[in-house]
């Protein structure tokens, strides 16, 4: 669901501000793999989310990616909401190959940095709405934290 009419969107790699209809139609002209280029010319920050405010005040910003598909770091499935990264970097993976690293050494597959905990964000590029220490009761925990999101079909 698209914000209201008035809203104002932001890369989140950069505090550059713009109505929210210009930012979200650069974003589909200009992406590459579900990356963009923020608009101002002077600006070389790559970002993959954009931040939502809208014109009612109290109004709690929303999180909108780049692009729809993102490809898991580990197997290149799709990751779908809530997109879901270890700590110590910014790889993002889907629920299975989530849940297959939290058995295993608890290590990055793509840079080989340990982890100790999941982030879960909104969408890929968010800011974490919460985290997943890694103990041995993980994957009890897992049905009630809703980590099926694993897809092969784009969304």
């Amino acid at each position: 669901m698209l914000p209201l009419l008035g809203a104002t969107g932001r890369p989140l790699t950069c505090n550059h501000e713009f109505h929210f209809g210009c930012l979200e139609s650069w974003s589909k002209n200009n992406s590459n793999d579900g990356r963009c280029k923020c608009p101002l010319a002077n600006c070389d920050q790559i970002f993959t989310c954009m931040q939502v405010k809208t014109a009612i005040p109290g109004g709690k910003p929303q999180y909108f990616p780049v692009g729809g598909k993102y490809a898991c770091n580990n197997c290149s499935d799709f990751v779908n909401s809530p997109a879901l990264s270890t700590n110590g970097c910014d790889h993002y993976f889907c629920s299975q190959c989530i849940s297959e690293l939290m058995e295993n050494k608890h290590i990055c597959p793509v840079d080989k940095k340990a982890y100790t905990d999941i982030k879960v964000s909104t969408c890929v590029g968010a800011p974490p709405v919460a985290t997943v220490s890694w103990n041995p009761p993980f994957l009890a925990l897992t049905p009630a934290v809703n980590l099926n999101f694993h897809t092969n079909e784009a969304q």
